[in-house]
């Protein structure tokens, strides 16, 4: 978690994020959910996934409570 998120993608090439992206790609797993180094996952997504038409970068998602349920915001 305290790496820089190239370090993270660079040294680590056999973390969870790596994996997890790699599942992700060969179509093993629908979504991938990380509490790690958010750089990372966004460095590893942008690098080895394919992204949508018209889709530069990764979106980040949060669901907040509210008093009927959740929102949820997408940066």
């Amino acid at each position: 978690m305290d790496d820089l998120p190239l370090q993270a993608v660079r040294r680590k090439k056999g973390s969870s994020l790596h994996l997890g992206i790699d599942l992700l790609k060969d179509g093993w797993l629908d979504a991938l959910i990380s509490t790690g180094n958010t750089g990372a996952i966004t460095a590893l997504a942008t690098l080895k996934l394919d992204l949508l038409p018209g889709i530069d970068r990764p979106c980040l998602l949060a669901a907040l409570p509210t008093m009927k349920g959740e929102t949820y915001i997408v940066d």
